[in-house]
C-alpha cells in the first residue's frame, strides 16, 4: 500500500466528517420527533391524570354516599324502635285511661246502693223512734 499524501488524508476525512454529519442529522432529527412523542405522552399524561383525579374524587364522594347509606340505614332502625316504643306507650294510656274510667264507673255504681242504705237505714231509724216514741209508757 501506498502511503497517502496529504491532500488525500484530507480529502478522506472531509468525506468521514460530512457521512459523520450526515449519521448526527439523522439522529438530530430522529431526536426531534423523540421529544415531539414526549411532549404528546406528557399532555396525555396530563389528561390521564386529571381523569384519575375526577374517577378518585367519584370514589370519594361514593364512599361518602355509601358511608351516609350505611348512616340512613342506622337512623332508620332507630325510627322504628321508636316508633314501636311510641305504640307501647300510646296502649299503655289507653289500657291507663280504660282502668281509670271503670274504676270510676265501679265508684257511680257503688255509690246508688250506698245512698240506698243511707236512706233505708234513716227511714228504718225515723220508723223505730216513731214507734219508740208511741209506744213509750206516759
Amino acid at each position: 500500500m501506498a502511503a497517502k499524501t496529504n491532500t488525500e488524508k484530507i480529502d478522506d476525512l472531509m468525506a468521514l466528517t460530512a457521512n459523520l454529519s450526515s449519521r448526527l442529522d439523522v439522529h438530530d432529527s430522529q431526536l426531534e420527533r423523540i421529544g415531539e412523542l414526549l411532549e404528546k405522552a406528557a399532555d396525555t399524561a396530563g389528561v390521564h391524570l386529571e381523569k384519575i383525579t375526577s374517577v378518585e374524587k367519584q370514589v370519594v364522594v361514593l364512599v361518602d354516599l355509601k358511608t351516609s347509606v350505611s348512616a340512613i340505614a342506622s337512623i332508620r332502625e332507630d325510627l322504628i324502635a321508636i316508633k314501636k316504643d311510641v305504640e307501647s306507650l300510646k296502649s299503655w294510656k289507653d289500657e291507663q285511661k280504660k282502668q281509670r274510667e271503670e274504676s270510676s264507673r265501679r265508684v257511680w255504681a257503688l255509690l246508688p246502693n250506698l245512698l240506698a242504705a243511707v236512706v233505708g237505714g234513716l227511714i228504718s231509724l225515723g220508723i223505730g223512734l216513731l214507734i219508740w216514741g208511741l209506744n213509750r209508757p206516759k
